[in-house]
């Protein structure tokens, strides 16, 4: 009777330890779904106190660069801010919905009783 008592303790302090773990990942995924990569900037070819321009027929060649910063920020960078927000929450929910479900797995652990009215109800008569 006593191994059966310590088997119990110890399996739910096994699941507890699941919880916490869980729980910390879910956590940190949350964390990280609040981070955003930073816009791309770009530096400037020349100094703001410099009297030369540089240009290419007749175009500054500052101006691609500063589109591609633009197009790269408005659109790749967006989107990829968005996605890593999504997964990272659906990875938190997940990993707070296992932790419940370690906790749970505890706390039926300690009442064996409920673990048999629950098999008792769910049999198919």
């Amino acid at each position: 009777m006593k191994s059966d008592k310590k088997s119990v303790v110890f399996v739910s302090i096994i699941w507890l330890v699941f919880m916490l773990i869980f729980a910390g990942l879910g956590f940190s995924h949350l964390k990280k779904s609040k981070q955003e990569i930073p816009n791309f900037k770009i530096t400037k070819v020349l100094s703001s106190g410099a009297n030369a321009e540089i240009k290419v027929n007749g175009v500054s060649i500052e101006k691609p660069f500063q589109d591609f910063a633009n197009e790269f920020n408005n659109e790749y960078l967006e989107q990829q801010n968005k996605s890593n927000r999504e997964a990272n929450c659906i990875a938190a929910w997940g990993y707070f919905v296992a932790s419940l479900t370690s906790l749970f797995s505890a706390v039926l652990e300690w009442k064996p009783k409920w673990t048999f009215i629950l098999r008792k109800k769910s049999k198919c008569r």
